[in-house]
C-alpha cells in the first residue's frame, strides 16, 4: 500500500499554492491525489471543490525549506532525588527539540540533541537505559485541538517499530533478566498506545504545540485538568490529576500553579507503594503532595520562554524536585 500525507486544505489555498509548497506541478499533485482518493473526493478541475477538505500527497513530497514553519527550543531540566531529606543524586538534562507546524492542528516534534549529566557514577547505567527507552519518542507527530491539548499521536506505528528495535538492544545494557522482563511488560502499553503517556509527560505539557505561537498566551487557561506521572511512583505509571490556577498575569509574565489531588482509586495503590518503600523512613502517616508552578515570560504578547518548578513531598519531606527552563533558539539547518 502506497503511503501518503493528508494535507488539510487551509483558507486561501489553491491547487497552485499547494503545489508550490511541495515543489510540484498541479498535474503531479492531482494525478497522485486522484489515484488514492475515493471517487467523490477526486478533483477534475482547476479549482478545489467545496466538499473536498484534504489533498492526498505522496509521502516522498517534502515542503520547501523556505516555507516550513519550524521553531527550535532548548530545554534544560535539573532533577534532585532525596532519601529521608538527604540528596542521593542529581541529574542535568539538556535537550534541543524542533517543532514543525504541519498544519493548523498537527505538529512534528524532533529531538535534535540530548546530553545527560549525573552527580553519581553509580547511576550511569541507569541513565543509559533511560536514554534508550526514550528513543522511540525522538520523533513524534501530535494532533491537537484548538486549545493546544493533545488529542492523537499521528505516527503511532513508527513509535511501535522503534520500540521493537529498542527491545532487542536492552539486553546489551543490563543482564538483569527480571528487570528486562519488567521493562518490556511495562513498555508495551507506553509504546503501542502512546497518547496517555505523552499527555502525562511534564515536558510536553510545558511546551505543548501552539503555546509559544502568536496567540499562545490565550491558550493557557485556568481550570483544565491535566494528568501527570509522579517522579516517586513513576515506575508504576500512576496518573495524578492537577488543577490549573493562575496566580499572576500581566504584560510580562503569566504564572500558574498546578496542585495535585488524589483520586480515590489511586489512594490505596499509592499507600501500598509507600508502605513498601518509604514507610520506615518517613513514618506511618501518608500525606502526599505534588505541586508545579510554571512561569511563562511574555514579549510583544508572545510567550518567549518558560521556567517551572516541580516538587513532590510526603509528610512535608521533599522526595523529588525538578526545575525546567525552556528557551526559543535558532532552528537547525
Amino acid at each position: 500500500m502506497m503511503e501518503f500525507i493528508k494535507y488539510e486544505i487551509q483558507r486561501d489555498d489553491t491547487l497552485e499554492s499547494i503545489a508550490e509548497k511541495y515543489g510540484r506541478t498541479v498535474n503531479e499533485l492531482l494525478d497522485f491525489h486522484n489515484s488514492q482518493s475515493l471517487l467523490t473526493q477526486q478533483i477534475h478541475s482547476a479549482y478545489i471543490p467545496m466538499h473536498v477538505d484534504a489533498i492526498l500527497l505522496s509521502s516522498e513530497y517534502k515542503k520547501k525549506d523556505s516555507l516550513r514553519d519550524i521553531n527550535a527550543y532548548k530545554i534544560i531540566s535539573k532533577n534532585e532525588y532525596f532519601n529521608f531529606k538527604n540528596l542521593v543524586y542529581s541529574t542535568r538534562n539538556e535537550i534541543v527539540v524542533e517543532i514543525e507546524k504541519l498544519n493548523n492542528n498537527k505538529y512534528a516534534i524532533s529531538q535534535k540533541s540530548k546530553t545527560i549529566e549525573c552527580s553519581s557514577p553509580h547511576y550511569d547505567n541507569y541513565l543509559v537505559l533511560m536514554s534508550l527507552l526514550d528513543r522511540p519518542f525522538e520523533y513524534v507527530v501530535l494532533i491537537i485541538d484548538d486549545f493546544g491539548q493533545i488529542k492523537k499521536i499521528g505516527n503511532q506505528n513508527e513509535i511501535e517499530e522503534q520500540w521493537s528495535i529498542v527491545q532487542k538492544e536492552l539486553s546489551g545494557v543490563t543482564d538483569d533478566k527480571e528487570m528486562l522482563d519488567k521493562l518490556i511488560k511495562d513498555g508495551a502499553p507506553v509504546y503501542t498506545d502512546s497518547l496517555s503517556h505523552i499527555k502525562a509527560n511534564l515536558q510536553y505539557n510545558l511546551l505543548y504545540p501552539g503555546k509559544f505561537e502568536n496567540n499562545g498566551v490565550n491558550k493557557i487557561n485556568e481550570g483544565p485538568v491535566v494528568k501527570l506521572y509522579s517522579s516517586l511512583f513513576s515506575g508504576s505509571k500512576i496518573l495524578l490529576k492537577f488543577k490549573n490556577r493562575i496566580i499572576e498575569h500581566n504584560n510580562d509574565i503569566l504564572t500558574f500553579e498546578n496542585k495535585s489531588f488524589l483520586e480515590k482509586s489511586n489512594i490505596e495503590t499509592l499507600r501500598e507503594l509507600y508502605n513498601v518503600s518509604f514507610r520506615e523512613l518517613l513514618g506511618n502517616d501518608f500525606n502526599y503532595n505534588l505541586s508545579l508552578i510554571s512561569n511563562y515570560y511574555i514579549k510583544n504578547n508572545i510567550i518567549d520562554s518558560c521556567t517551572a518548578d516541580f516538587i513532590e513531598n510526603i509528610n512535608d519531606t521533599i522526595v523529588a524536585k525538578s526545575s525546567y527552563e525552556i528557551n526559543k533558539i535558532k532552528a537547525y539547518g
